[in-house]
C-alpha cells in the first residue's frame, strides 16, 4: 500500500493493524503524512485532543466503535477502546485509525485518533499495561467501564491512572450484587477521582420535576409539604420484577435530601417490593412495582407522592411509554378548600439505552458527584433488603 493510500485510509476511519510495541511510532508517522497532505492539494488536517478517553468492555463484539465515534465528533480526544476477553489462551493485538470531521465552511478537517487494543487472557493487568502508557501526558483521563462487572480485580489495574470513572448501573438490573462491587471500587478511588453514573444522569428530568413542584410560587404544593410525604408509589418498565436501580436511586435521592432513615425492605410479590423509612416517629412507605410499559428496561415510568393528612393531595410525574417528555400532575385543595388540579410538562424524560448521548452530556457538564457517595450507600442497603 502506498504512503498516500495508507494515509487516506487512516483519515477515512479504517483501522490499521499495528504492532503493540509500535503504536505511538505508527501514529506519529501517519500524522506526519497527514500533515503533508496539504502540499498535494488535499484538505488540510488539524489534530485535536482535549483528553484521554478509555472505553473498557468485555464484549467480544466491537460494540464500542460507534459510540466512540459519536463521542469523538463532539469531543476530540485520544480515544482508546480496550477489549478484555477472558480466555485460557493469551493474545494481544492493536489497531489505529483517525476520527475526522470537516470544519464548517472550510475544506480543513479536525481529527483525533482512536486506538483499539484487544486482549484475550486472564484478568486485565496485561491490557492495562498496554493502555495506560498510551495516555497523553497532562491531559485528564476518563475511563468508561462499559457493561462489565466492576470487580476490583478487573478494574483495579486502571484505577491509579484515571481522573474520572463512568459506569452505568442500568446494566446491573437483575445483578444487584454488582452494586456492591461498585461500592468497593468507589472507596478505592483517589480523593480527586470522580465517579459518574449514567443511570443517575438520566434521572435529572425526574429530579427537576419533583423539585419544581415544591418551588415557592409554583404549583399547589408548598415547601412545607415536602416534609409531609407519606407514601411513594413507583412504576418501572417490565422485566425487572419490581427491582430497578434507577428507582432505588430516585428513592435514595429523596431520602438523603430529606433526612429519612432506612428501616427495612422486602419483596411483596414477584413484581413488587416495599421499602420503609422513618422520620422521627413517622413512617414513609415506598412501593416499587413492574409495569407493562415497554420503555427502556428498568426505567421509571411513573412516580406518585402522597402526603400526610390530605389523601386527595398528590404529585404524579409520569412518562408516556412511546414518547419523550414528562407529565407532571398536582392535585389537592386550593386556598378556598375547593378541588384543584394542575398539569404541566416536566421536560425531557428518561432516555433509553442512549449511553453515548449520556456520556456526551456528562463530558459537557462534568458536575461533581459529591452526593453520589451517600446515595450509593443507601442504594446498596436497599438492594440488599429486596434481593
Amino acid at each position: 500500500m502506498s504512503t498516500a493510500t495508507e494515509m487516506s485510509s487512516f483519515l477515512s476511519g479504517k483501522f490499521h493493524h499495528v504492532d503493540v510495541d509500535r503504536i505511538e511510532k505508527e501514529l506519529l508517522e501517519l500524522w506526519e503524512q497527514a500533515g503533508k497532505a496539504e502540499a498535494d492539494g488535499e484538505p488540510s488536517v488539524t489534530r485535536a485532543c482535549s483528553m484521554n478517553f478509555i472505553l473498557c468492555t468485555s464484549s467480544e463484539a466491537d460494540v464500542g466503535a460507534d459510540m466512540l465515534e459519536d463521542i469523538t465528533l463532539k469531543h476530540p480526544c485520544r480515544a482508546i477502546l480496550a477489549h478484555a476477553i477472558q480466555s485460557n489462551d493469551e493474545h494481544l493485538e492493536a489497531f489505529v485509525t483517525a476520527r475526522c470531521r470537516l470544519v464548517s465552511g472550510k475544506k480543513s478537517q479536525i481529527c483525533c485518533e482512536q486506538i483499539n487494543v484487544r486482549w484475550q487472557g486472564q484478568g486485565t493487568r496485561p491490557l492495562a499495561s498496554v493502555v495506560l502508557p498510551l495516555r497523553i501526558a497532562d491531559l485528564p483521563t476518563w475511563l468508561w467501564w462499559h457493561k462489565t462487572r466492576p470487580a476490583k480485580e478487573m478494574i483495579g489495574p486502571f484505577l491509579p491512572f484515571i481522573d474520572r470513572l463512568i459506569v452505568d448501573t442500568a446494566d446491573m438490573n437483575g445483578q444487584l450484587a454488582h452494586l456492591f462491587d461498585l461500592k468497593d471500587v468507589f472507596y478505592r478511588l483517589d480523593d480527586d477521582t470522580v465517579l459518574y453514573d449514567l443511570n443517575w444522569t438520566r434521572l435529572l428530568p425526574w429530579r427537576q420535576s419533583v423539585a419544581r413542584a415544591f418551588h415557592p410560587g409554583r404549583g399547589l404544593l408548598s415547601i412545607e409539604d415536602i416534609d409531609l410525604i407519606d407514601k411513594i408509589d413507583i412504576e418501572v418498565s417490565d422485566g425487572q420484577a419490581g427491582v430497578s436501580i434507577q428507582a432505588l436511586l430516585m428513592v435514595a435521592w429523596l431520602a438523603t435530601r430529606l433526612s429519612w432513615k432506612f428501616v427495612k425492605g422486602g419483596r411483596q410479590s414477584k413484581d413488587e417490593v416495599a421499602i420503609e423509612f422513618s422520620l422521627g416517629r413517622r413512617r414513609i412507605h415506598v412501593v416499587i412495582r413492574a409495569s407493562k410499559c415497554q420503555s427502556a428496561s428498568g426505567s421509571l415510568n411513573r412516580m406518585a407522592l402522597e402526603f400526610v393528612g390530605n389523601p386527595d393531595e398528590r404529585l404524579v410525574v409520569s412518562q408516556d411509554c412511546t414518547a419523550p417528555g414528562l407529565l407532571v400532575r398536582i392535585s389537592g385543595k386550593d386556598r378556598n378548600g375547593k378541588d384543584a388540579k394542575q398539569e404541566g410538562n416536566g421536560g425531557g424524560g428518561t432516555t433509553g439505552d442512549g449511553a453515548a448521548d449520556a456520556v456526551i452530556e456528562t463530558l459537557e457538564n462534568p458536575l461533581s458527584g459529591e452526593i453520589y457517595e451517600e446515595l450509593l450507600e443507601l442504594v446498596c442497603e436497599m438492594a440488599a433488603s429486596v434481593r
